[in-house]
């Protein structure tokens, strides 16, 4: 089991994924989201529930 609830994808992941030395075809082929988007600091990881259930929160000011 991993301890995260997702990940964030940017448009310049991909870049920033092959500038880090990270192939995008090598991690899918091994089903390898986690090690992926861990070598960018990109994970979104749990809060103090530790699940992916309630944890996120959204404000829109207007």
């Amino acid at each position: 089991m991993e301890d995260n609830a997702g990940a964030f994808v940017q448009p310049d992941t991909l870049a920033r994924g092959l500038a880090a030395g990270r192939k995008v075809a090598e991690h899918l082929e091994r089903d390898d989201a986690y090690g992926y988007f861990e070598a960018l600091g990109d994970l979104l990881v749990t809060g103090p529930t530790n699940t992916n259930v309630n944890d996120f929160r959204a404000l829109l000011i207007l």
